[in-house]
């Protein structure tokens, strides 16, 4: 049977603003997001069992019809009025992205299985329709059928692919412990928010390659309420601005570190310092934009 293997990249938030609490719920976001090389492995194959059958190596995430895989594969089929029970699907999943990391693996996972089920049932969706989709399932999803570097507006769903001319490695530092984006978004007081990103400007050092102004411009409004809630982030934070790094952030609602290097070779010398000095309190990755 045909299988189809696709690489599901994850991401990083270079700035983030909460706008404020939307009628429907969810929290209008005016962010810049960055595709990065690390990635789960995830492959789709037919089964004549009429149904969705998902299978990781990872314990901590359901496979069930409520993981954001099911999820697109099952909204994409109705999309096209298709029923679950006249099609069969397999899906294995190599989970390396990690979990509660403000990573987006789970929206980016979602992205991908909604892309491999046009593709596998010929449904001929446009982008527009896959990002109509994705909107309906998660707030991150409808970046991920694009990916690049993009403006995200709205709850997530409008999108603007950017320019950006910078060389961009990145040091990730994950503490052990994870942060839940619902109880983050909870504890966020929006009219006590002193200081926000200017987008206009992150978006402008992007394309002149201005790092300067990028570190100036910059800025995540949920950091400070996170490294509330897990203290190493505040302590890896500054290491990495010891570090001379040229951008250190923490990415989403956490609780992901991350600097930004010219190089690799920059990235991985700092990482050694990071895990000399966090150990086994962290996990570190060393990761290229896409």
């Amino acid at each position: 049977m045909e299988i189809i293997e696709k690489k599901s990249y994850c991401k990083i938030n270079i700035t983030l603003n909460v706008l404020g609490l939307r009628t429907d719920g969810y929290h209008n976001l005016e962010t810049i997001i960055q595709s990065i090389d690390l990635y789960d492995e995830i492959s789709f194959e037919k089964n004549e069992e009429g149904k969705i059958i998902l299978k990781s190596n990872c314990m901590q995430i359901p496979l069930d019809e409520t993981n954001l895989i099911y999820k697109g594969i099952s909204k994409t089929l109705r999309y096209r009025q298709i029923k679950e029970s006249d099609i069969g699907i397999t899906v294995r999943i190599k989970k390396n992205i990690p979990i509660e990391a403000g990573l987006g693996g789970g929206s980016s996972n979602c992205a991908t299985s909604i892309k491999a089920t046009n593709e596998m049932f010929k449904l001929n969706l446009t982008v527009e329709e896959m990002i109509e989709i994705g909107n309906s399932i998660g707030s991150d999803v409808p970046f991920f059928i694009t990916e690049g570097t993009g403006v995200v507006e709205g709850r997530g769903e409008i999108v603007r692919q950017i320019e950006n001319n910078m060389e961009m490695y990145f040091l990730l530092v994950k503490p052990s412990k994870g942060l839940s984006t619902k109880e983050i978004f909870n504890k966020l007081e929006i009219k006590k928010l002193k200081k926000r990103s200017n987008i206009e400007k992150v978006e402008k050092s992007l394309k002149e390659g201005d790092y300067e102004k990028l570190k100036k411009s910059s800025f995540n409004v949920l950091q400070n309420i996170c490294e509330k809630e897990i203290e190493i982030i505040r302590r890896i934070v500054e290491e990495l601005e010891k570090g001379k790094s040229l951008l250190t952030l923490m990415s989403g609602s956490g609780s992901t570190v991350f600097g930004m290097y010219k190089t690799e070779e920059e990235c991985v010398k700092m990482e050694k310092k990071i895990l000399d000095k966090f150990k086994s309190n962290v996990k570190t990755y060393v990761v290229n934009k896409i």
